[in-house]
């Protein structure tokens, strides 16, 4: 094409250095049956694969997701209407939505801090974030749904019991208090705010009442059995 000026010489010098190009990078990747190991700078697990087998990929594009289970973040998505409060947390429980336990992680207790407070809600949710960071020393599975307990700062004068001691029945809750050594009596009472491990009494108690704090489902029980069971503390 060049002889007969189809094209020009610089044209043509072009397309031969194009060309020289492409095979040298064929022949450094090697023939279609061979195979290369794309490694990554972190330890960790593939979350999600951004191309499929026989795509063509150009240099610095992703590839694949790879993250990390030993340091995650928890976000708690909170309605606008307590925008106002956000000021005042400091940290957070949660439960994991898959764990029929219903067991209470404490970010004190696995190197947890405050990442962020959202400073405006998201146009479709109209909620605000917080995020939260915290050392994965279980089997926390990364993505999953949690239920998220915010804590702010301390209330004075709030009475409040174990969760384990509040039982309830057709919507109304109840303790038990130990009235006499093999004793107990059903107790009504009204419930406030929970950090997941414990929670307010607004109603029905009283600062010294002995409450049945472990057993209390068993209590509950053998009260509709009319058998009382024994070693129960309170």
């Amino acid at each position: 094409m060049a002889k007969d000026q189809i094209i020009s010489a610089r044209e043509l010098e072009d397309a031969r250095l194009r060309f020289a190009t492409a095979q040298t990078t064929a022949k450094s990747l090697g023939g279609a049956s061979q195979t290369r190991t794309v490694g990554a700078n972190m330890n960790g697990y593939v979350k999600n694969v951004m191309v499929k087998p026989g795509d063509y990929v150009s240099a610095g594009q992703p590839l694949a997701t790879v993250t990390q289970n030993n340091r995650l973040q928890l976000r708690a998505d909170v309605p606008e209407r307590y925008y106002t409060l956000l000021p005042n947390i400091t940290t957070a429980n949660f439960r994991m939505a898959y764990e029929e336990t219903n067991r209470t992680y404490a970010l004190s207790e696995l190197g947890g801090r405050l990442v962020s407070k959202g400073k405006s809600s998201n146009d479709s949710s109209f909620f605000v974030p917080v995020t939260f960071e915290f050392n994965n020393r279980g089997n926390i599975v990364p993505g999953s749904l949690a239920q998220v307990f915010l804590k702010g700062a301390t209330r004075q004068g709030v009475l409040a019991v174990p969760n384990e001691a509040i039982t309830e029945a057709q919507g109304l809750y109840f303790v038990y208090l130990q009235i006499h050594p093999d004793a107990y009596r059903k107790q009504e009472v009204k419930l406030g705010a929970t950090d997941g491990v414990r929670t307010e009494i607004t109603q029905g108690l009283k600062a010294g009442d002995p409450v049945v704090t472990k057993g209390a489902t068993q209590v509950r029980l053998a009260a509709n059995a009319t058998v009382i069971p024994e070693g129960h503390s309170h």
